[in-house]
């Protein structure tokens, strides 16, 4: 009966949803001439397109109009097309229907297309009660960035290309495999606390380093046999302005004076000559007594 199918639909809907009206649909064909025998159709062999008239201006915000059919205690949502203030859907069978406004209760969603590197994917989401489906996009994927070498250059460099895994593109190939050409040359001179040395590198900036020499003062002195040579080799560092020096070691070819000048004794051979240095600060009302050692390099020309 009429009243069973609406109890059962209203058993059905949820309280968002509001019945708005029932439809009865039946079709009683007769089977006689004078129509005193007819037969009542309960089912089509296919469905009919009914559509109805659903105003836009009394549905309420966030909800839309969907159908609801009772046929055989059954009750279900029925696939409902609203536009332009018309409901469409179809039926194959004559039985109760309601016109709901229905709010969608959407579930999680599946992604039932992955996205790709170069593609977007799409994620479905489903109403759990009336099992209308939408779709959003999902946004295309980032490339995973690896790197393959394809070879090394003799002395230096290399070639390759970046990858994605993924999808396989590439790009970022580069080749700067070469051998060394050592042009820029510069030299850093010894000083005190620091050793000398000079540097070869390479326009890729590969470089290394060669005639060390040890930290310490270089002077050089002309070679004499008669005369002695004397040369000043004072500490460079300011706290020592007013030192006072001596020998602590080295060539016996060598001495130094309390005032930092270092003699040559007359007759040394050419080559090269060293002696250990001890500068002193003596201790005054305004200042703690102190000392530094370094070496003096003399060679004789």
């Amino acid at each position: 009966t009429i009243s069973t199918a609406v109890n059962k639909i209203k058993e059905k809907v949820t309280s968002k949803d509001k019945i708005t009206n029932y439809l009865d649909l039946s079709v009683i064909m007769g089977v006689s001439s004078d129509e005193t025998l007819s037969v009542e159709l309960k089912s089509l062999p296919e469905p009919v397109t009914f559509t109805i008239n659903a105003p836009t201006a009394t549905l309420s915000a966030g909800k839309t109009y969907i159908v609801v059919r009772y046929h055989d205690g059954v009750v279900e949502y029925l696939p409902t097309t609203y536009k332009d203030g018309m409901l469409s859907f179809e039926t194959d069978k004559f039985s109760t229907y309601a016109v709901l406004e229905h709010e969608h209760s959407w579930n999680d969603g599946v992604v039932t297309t992955a996205a790709t590197c170069t593609s977007t994917g799409i994620k479905t989401y489903t109403c759990t009660e009336c099992g209308e489906t939408k779709t959003e996009s999902i946004p295309v994927t980032n490339h995973d960035d690896n790197t393959r070498v394809t070879g090394y250059g003799s002395a230096s460099g290399s070639s390759g290309y970046h990858y994605c895994s993924h999808c396989n593109a590439t790009w970022g190939y580069w080749d700067d495999r070469h051998d060394h050409s050592y042009v820029n040359v510069w030299t850093v001179a010894p000083t005190e606390s620091s050793g000398g040395y000079t540097v070869h590198q390479c326009g890729c900036g590969a470089s290394y380093t060669d005639s060390v020499t040890s930290a310490g003062i270089y002077k050089t002195v002309t070679y004499s046999k008669k005369k002695k040579k004397t040369v000043t080799c004072k500490t460079s560092d300011s706290a020592y302005k007013k030192a006072t020096y001596k020998k602590a070691g080295g060539s016996g070819k060598l001495s130094i004076s309390s005032k930092g000048v270092v003699t040559v004794k007359k007759g040394t051979k050419k080559g090269t000559y060293s002696i250990k240095v001890k500068a002193t600060i003596k201790k005054t009302k305004k200042t703690k007594a102190k000392t530094k050692t370094y070496t003096v390099y003399i060679t004789v020309v």
